[in-house]
């Protein structure tokens, strides 16, 4: 048997032809979060990138926010949903 995982925050919006992906899937999982946790995640990812604190806000507050919304408010209920209230793991150094 073969497993296919396919991750991406579009995958279950329910918006045009995104929709359709929706019932191609055997499982559906969300990760949820709330809004200033996933601000400070993106902070910090922009930031190990060595990007300047005021594009790094700009992206931020522009694109990332503004698109994690819309991902949260429009798409379909998964049929799972963690909680994504843990850190990811950093690989040691």
């Amino acid at each position: 048997m073969r497993h296919i995982i396919v991750e991406g925050n579009y995958l279950l919006l329910d918006y045009c032809r995104w929709r359709d992906l929706a019932g191609l899937f055997d499982a559906t999982i969300a990760v949820a979060s709330d809004i200033d946790e996933l601000r400070r995640r993106l902070e910090a990812r922009w930031a190990r990138y060595g990007i300047a604190e005021a594009e790094m806000v700009r992206k931020v507050e522009e694109n990332d926010l503004p698109n994690a919304r819309l991902v949260i408010s429009r798409s379909v209920e998964p049929e799972f949903r963690l909680a994504g209230d843990f850190e990811r793991a950093q690989p040691k150094e």
